[in-house]
């Protein structure tokens, strides 16, 4: 069964002592050379949300650098503003959350092709098509490269082509904040389940 699972950051800063000492001790040392309280929390929430939900065990990558856990249901993790959010799929998975203040209108050429960025007109409309195309190339394993000349084609509603694959989409406001999955299969998405950080610890 497919899930995403979402967690504040504002509600896990208090518990960032507690999130930490739950942590591995390599991962509780990466953690902390983080300089800002902020990130060493991110860090913390995402190890723990896949401890949790998708399994312990040496983490791995893939060629192109995507985490999995061998054996374990494929997902993907992204963290943005105040959320950390975590994809567990059936099937390969992205993920992206953007902070719609933090789209910055000036770098759109340089992010989008032409025909992308012609459907964007704001911060709001390019958190959008930002998230979708990185969500995309996360369940690809690849990550955004050439974003100017690689680009999502919409072949109908919900379903993108990228490097003639194609790719379902689902993408919601979240709080100030949009979120994209994205998939190759054909299951509903999953709503969204808020934890509270205290039941990670």
């Amino acid at each position: 069964m497919e899930r995403l699972i979402l967690v504040r950051l504002d509600e896990a800063l208090p518990l960032r002592g507690h999130l930490l000492d739950v942590l591995e001790v390599k991962d509780r040392e990466r953690a902390t050379r983080y300089r800002r309280e902020e990130d060493q929390t991110r860090f913390a929430l995402g190890r723990l949300l896949i401890s949790r939900f998708v399994g312990t065990g040496s983490m791995e990558y893939g060629d192109k650098g995507k985490p999995f856990l061998a054996g374990r249901a494929p997902f993907n993790l992204s963290h943005s503003g105040n959320f950390v959010g975590l994809y567990v799929g059936e099937t390969e998975v992205g993920l992206d959350v953007e902070e719609i203040s933090r789209c910055h209108m000036d770098i759109v050429s340089g992010a989008f092709t032409k025909e992308e960025a012609a459907s964007i007109h704001d911060q709001e409309s390019f958190a959008y098509a930002w998230t979708r195309k990185e969500a995309v190339t996360k369940c690809l394993g690849s990550g955004i490269s050439r974003p100017s000349e690689l680009g999502l084609i919409k072949k109908s509603e919900g379903v993108y082509q990228y490097l003639n694959e194609l790719y379902r989409v689902s993408s919601f406001a979240l709080e100030g904040h949009v979120l994209s999955m994205a998939k190759q299969n054909d299951a509903p998405f999953p709503e969204p389940e808020f934890i509270s950080p205290s039941d990670l610890i």
